[in-house]
């Protein structure tokens, strides 16, 4: 793919890529690895070929984007009721717009101190209502950091000045309903017009709350329009609160609205988007997601998490759709302590075959940083790094199918320290350059850890799985 660590690494460590790096399977990537200076944003030149994901990526997959990208259509069953293509009456770019698609301003940011007047609370002990008995207060695990500190670092490494700056809206009522039953939205707004509450099970709401929830919904909206008409070739909705967890008559999961749903339906009525794709990186399955589109086949959502999480019960294997829909749900549980290398390898493997095969006209992406190594409500270990390579293979796939058009909405994240940098990652791929910030888990330090570099004998049993499950649908899945 597109990046490099560019992290100073040392001769030990070099030894050690260089080493897991001569294997046949992507040659193209191959790279002399040095130690380099990094140099402020401004005079930061494209890093050379991703000589680290050679390191974390050193088993061949069964199957490659490039393999797939001319793949056949999914089998009989599932071909039948996938609905024809028409062209997509999106807004053709103006000369001025289509000319900054060929640097970083291609890339849009959407993001709202309103967001931040969303209040869950102070943090409660399961199944009860009391807090911690600590002197100082602990705030509940999705409050306004992640939102606030990832804008803070964009803003501290120049990155800002390289992004679209986009407005978020409030979504309608019409907005909402194309999933939410409107009792439940009305619901919302009197729960929060009357204090506060309970949105749903885990979805503590405030005053507030429902002002910032209609808001992030239009984020994700605003993001769709940004794509269709040209403002931007791909966009961040740095949003809260989330939304995949949330169902169609009630919050869950610290989630109220369901954003991602909203700005798929959004996309498919105003701009005629007839295949869009939904992928899921959040530790936690998306289960409201899953339950918005389960029957229907325009719609290809894949959930990749963390094996028996949260929901219980949900993001099984077998999960795959019903009625029309079968085949077009695809679940990645993967297991515990799995890292980037696991995770780029369920891309290799199983994603990008089989988005090759649905051919997207728009790329979303629930994009929850809680698979991180630092995460407090997850066990999983991957690195910024994984995050940047992740986010070159959506975006790599969005210029194959969808003219580019890629928005990403936050979900979930809860290392306070970790987090942000996650997200400063995944924006700085989109905007096609990355800043000389240092993190809180060096690239050097992360490669000397096997979940980094290699996949472990679960990892590949629960991806060969997986490809079972889903070759009774798909024809790239049965090689």
């Amino acid at each position: 793919m597109k990046r490099a660590a560019g992290m100073g690494l040392s001769a030990p460590v070099v030894a050690t890529l260089l080493a897991a790096c001569s294997g046949p399977e992507r040659p193209n990537e191959v790279a002399a690895l040095a130690p380099e200076t990094e140099t402020p944003i401004a005079a930061t030149p494209e890093p050379s070929p991703a000589s680290v994901e050679r390191a974390i990526v050193s088993a061949d997959p069964p199957e490659t984007a490039a393999s797939a990208t001319a793949a056949s259509s999914p089998t009989s069953t599932v071909a039948a009721a996938m609905p024809t293509a028409e062209p997509s009456p999106t807004t053709e770019p103006t000369a001025e717009i289509a000319s900054e698609r060929s640097d970083s301003l291609a890339a849009g940011f959407i993001y709202d101190e309103r967001y931040l007047q969303h209040d869950p609370g102070a943090w409660v002990l399961p199944g009860t209502a009391q807090t911690f008995p600590f002197s100082e207060p602990v705030l509940h695990a999705s409050n306004y950091r992640l939102c606030q500190r990832t804008k803070q670092l964009i803003d501290v490494t120049g990155l800002s000045e390289r992004l679209v700056h986009i407005a978020p809206r409030s979504a309608a009522l019409e907005d909402l309903t194309v999933f939410h039953d409107a009792s439940y939205v009305e619901r919302v707004r009197q729960i929060c017009r009357n204090g506060g509450g309970e949105a749903g099970a885990g979805a503590p709401v405030s005053p507030e709350s429902y002002d910032a929830a209609l808001l992030a919904a239009g984020g994700g909206m605003a993001g769709v329009d940004a794509v269709a008409s040209g403002a931007a070739r791909r966009v961040f909705v740095n949003a809260r609160p989330p939304g995949h967890h949330a169902l169609r008559d009630k919050g869950m999961g610290f989630c109220v609205f369901n954003n991602v749903a909203v700005a798929a339906r959004y996309a498919q009525r105003v701009y005629g988007y007839q295949r869009v794709m939904i992928v899921d990186w959040d530790v936690h399955h998306g289960n409201g997601t899953q339950d918005a589109f389960y029957d229907d086949p325009s719609v290809l959502f894949v959930s990749l998490h963390q094996d028996q999480l949260f929901p219980p019960g949900l993001g099984e294997v077998d999960q795959s759709g019903s009625g029309g829909g079968t085949g077009y749900t695809v679940n990645l549980p993967l297991p515990p302590g799995s890292g980037d290398a696991t995770y780029l390898a369920a891309f290799d493997r199983i994603i990008l075959p089989i988005a090759n095969e649905f051919q997207p006209e728009l790329v979303l992406i629930s994009a929850g940083q809680d698979a991180s190594a630092m995460d407090v409500l997850g066990r999983m270990a991957v690195t910024t790094e994984g995050y940047r390579m992740m986010t070159q293979r959506m975006i790599d796939l969005a210029e194959t199918h969808a003219s580019g058009r890629l928005v990403a909405l936050q979900e979930g994240g809860y290392s306070e320290i970790y987090a942000p940098y996650c997200t400063l990652a995944i924006v700085e791929t989109m905007a096609g350059t990355r800043t000389s910030i240092a993190e809180p888990l060096t690239q050097e330090r992360m490669l000397t850890q096997p979940q980094t570099t290699g996949i472990g004998s679960d990892g590949d049993a629960a991806l060969a799985a997986i490809r079972a499950q889903q070759a009774q649908f798909w024809t790239s899945m049965t090689g």
